[in-house]
């Protein structure tokens, strides 16, 4: 989603939702750090397979991870700290800005967008008209070059060159599709810095992804953002 559109949301007051992590970080990258512990063990990809044509790293998080991450946007001041939490099936995450009361829930196989009010237990859904798009999700549509591997947080990633039609950026990212650090442009230019804190490794149940059954939804203003629409009145499943 555009980084116009997801800010519009927290200028109507509805919400205090992580929208600055969703729109102000490159959509090319996610990072996720790994616990030293928990490394994978699997090599990284040969020379032979790196003169291959369409290599790229793995593109979505193959295990249950729950990241603190801390990101920066190019021309802000100050830095913030999100939780998010990372479905093992790479098709579900959850967003919790650390000093916000919002919560937000991408739902990928539905293509919808959740945006939660942990304070005063509503929600609102959208669903993107162009595709949902989050800087949490590498796709086949971006050209990658692999570089040299190093360690963030203790833990060992191969960085990449991510080139798209949307700019550049740069990300290192591990064997299991987690992206330890990234800088770079987003789909609108703007520029961005994230980087893992912290991570844990654990079994998330499937209601992290849920909506709770105690929250009620809400219609959004009648203000027209381009290129979204609002879902019906229906939890996600």
């Amino acid at each position: 989603m555009a980084f116009q559109k997801l800010f519009w949301w927290k200028r109507t007051g509805i919400f205090l939702v992580p929208c600055a992590l969703m729109l102000a970080l490159p959509a090319k990258a996610l990072i996720i750090p790994q616990s030293p512990e928990e490394s994978p063990s699997t090599p990284f990809s040969s020379a032979e397979e790196e003169s291959l044509p369409g290599i790229h790293p793995t593109l979505s998080p193959s295990k249950d991870a729950e990241i603190v991450y801390r990101f920066h946007v190019k021309g802000k001041s100050e830095p913030h700290e999100v939780k998010v939490l990372f479905s093992g099936s790479g098709d579900k995450l959850r967003i919790e800005q650390l000093d916000s009361v919002g919560i937000t829930i991408l739902d990928r196989p539905g293509q919808k967008v959740y945006y939660l009010n942990k304070e005063r237990h509503f929600y609102l859904g959208m669903r993107p008209l162009h595709g949902l798009r989050s800087p949490f999700f590498l796709d086949l549509e971006m050209h990658y070059v692999p570089k040299g591997a190093k360690k963030i947080a203790n833990v060992t990633c191969r960085e990449w060159d991510i080139t798209s039609k949307y700019g550049h950026a740069n990300a290192c990212v591990t064997e299991d599709g987690l992206i330890l650090q990234q800088e770079g442009a987003d789909s609108e230019g703007t520029s961005g810095k994230l980087e893992a804190l912290s991570v844990s490794y654990h079994p998330l149940p499937p209601s992290s992804f849920d909506i709770p059954s105690d929250y009620h939804n809400i219609r959004a203003p009648k203000t027209d953002v381009p290129g979204v629409a609002q879902t019906p009145n229906e939890k996600n499943d």
